[in-house]
């Protein structure tokens, strides 16, 4: 676990980046990218997580609503509770799955 999550520090950062962030005309980030993201969940490779208790587990995935999951490689999961696990997969709206 990395010490700033250990500590909370962790989170202020990230609010501390996305505000300077979004100040900006046009920003440039590299890597993962959570805005609320599940705590503890596991952060696939240059992932995206926007909503509230998102998953994106899966490398370049991303999850955007609420409680959404996209585990799969290059998914997308939107919506209420959706999960795309399977890989180049889209879920969206409520609690749908997209398996392959």
């Amino acid at each position: 676990m990395d010490v700033l999550d250990e500590t909370g520090l962790g989170q202020v950062w990230d609010k501390a980046v996305a505000k300077v962030a979004a100040t900006q005309t046009n920003p440039t980030m590299s890597g993962s990218l959570s805005i609320n993201r599940k705590a503890n969940s596991t952060i696939g490779r240059d992932s995206v997580t926007v909503g509230q208790n998102c998953v994106a587990s899966g490398d370049y995935s991303f999850a955007e609503g609420y409680s959404t999951t996209a585990a799969g490689l290059y998914s997308h999961a939107a919506g209420l509770t959706s999960q795309a696990t399977g890989n180049y997969s889209y879920a969206g709206g409520d609690s749908s799955t997209a398996s392959q």
